[in-house]
Formats: C-alpha cells, sequence, structure tokens
C-alpha cells in the first residue's frame, strides 16, 4: 500500500509538471476571433493560451465574451482540458 501510494504522487506530480510545460509552451497566436475586442485586457492573454492550447474554439468566429456560457459549452471545454 505505501508503495501504491507512492507511486500515486509520482503520477500526480508528472501530470502537473506536464500541463504547467503545455500551458508555457502554448504558441502566442493571437486571438483569431471577430470580436477579439470585446475580451477585456486582464483576461486577453489566458484566452491566447488556452485558445493556442485547442481548449477555446469560438464558434463561427467569434469567442461571445460578453454572452452567457451554456452547459453543453462548459461540457466541451472539461472534455478538452
Amino acid at each position: 500500500m505505501r508503495n501504491l501510494k507512492k507511486f500515486l504522487a509520482l503520477v500526480l506530480a508528472m501530470v502537473m509538471a506536464f500541463s504547467m510545460m503545455m500551458t508555457a509552451n502554448a504558441a502566442h497566436v493571437g486571438t483569431q476571433y471577430g470580436d477579439e475586442a470585446d475580451v477585456t485586457p486582464a483576461f486577453s492573454e489566458a484566452v491566447e493560451v488556452l485558445t493556442g492550447m485547442g481548449v477555446f474554439q469560438g464558434d463561427s468566429g467569434s469567442f461571445r465574451p460578453a454572452s452567457n456560457i451554456t452547459r453543453a459549452e462548459v461540457a466541451a471545454i472539461i472534455y478538452r482540458l
């Protein structure tokens, strides 16, 4: 049991390290959405990183930052994470 806990801790640490590397290596692609001016400056970097990672994909060329998010959109984001 003790070895199992050590192994699980090692796996968790590796997953966390790899996820940080993916975030750090996400390409600075700029937003590709037509309504990128509506994204506040505080969140523009986060939108660019998550777009580069493929988590945010938008719909029909728009990001719609001011509208409410639907349950299906949340499920898609969680799946891509």
